[in-house]
């Protein structure tokens, strides 16, 4: 990925202190082994809302997926089906909910984070609800964007726009550039 994308992807707010806070206390956690344990039979199933899963794990939202993969979505989708997770569809995707609810057997769940305009949020509700969505992940954490000084750094807007200083990294990813300017403009879905 060129290094604008790989920054969206890996970074925080400000001065990232949140992001690392988060990464160490996910690095405290340890697996603690058990030896001579029968484990013929181990059961990672769960139940959550109502759906059984194979193990306690879901996909979760992830804004402009398709900025590090054309596919995007569409491929987290598949991925999910076929492993028979939910996928969370992220209030930023760049695919529609119908077709990536259209892939899925049973539907994916929708994030959802209120915006100001609340007719877009009622929309989304609506076409989610048409299209099989049955649960909403309700998220309240960015009452303000944050100031990503990465993206800031490297001109990165959202949605992405051609700059003098992404047109200066095409160069250096033009595999990934070609891949991008085959596949529709990145917008909202």
């Amino acid at each position: 990925l060129p290094a604008p994308v790989m920054d969206y992807l890996e970074g925080g707010s400000d001065e990232e202190v949140a992001l690392r806070s988060n990464t160490e206390a996910y690095r405290s956690w340890r697996i603690q082994p058990r030896s001579l344990v029968d484990v013929s039979t181990v059961d990672l199933r769960a139940d959550l809302l109502g759906r059984t899963m194979p193990m306690p794990m879901l996909l979760c939202p992830t804004g402009y997926s398709r900025m590090f993969h054309p596919l995007g979505e569409r491929a987290v989708a598949a991925a999910a089906n076929q492993a028979a997770l939910p996928y969370v569809v992220s209030t930023v995707a760049t695919t529609p909910v119908e077709e990536i609810a259209g892939m899925m057997t049973p539907a994916p769940w929708l994030q959802l984070y209120l915006l100001k305009d609340r007719s877009l949020s009622w929309d989304m509700l609506d076409r989610a609800w048409a299209s099989g969505v049955r649960v909403l992940e309700f998220s309240v954490d960015t009452a303000v964007a944050g100031r990503r000084t990465r993206d800031l750094r490297h001109g990165l807007t959202i949605p992405p726009s051609l700059g003098a200083k992404a047109l200066a990294g095409i160069a250096a990813r033009p595999r990934y550039w070609t891949s991008m300017l085959q596949a529709p403009a990145l917008e909202f879905a």
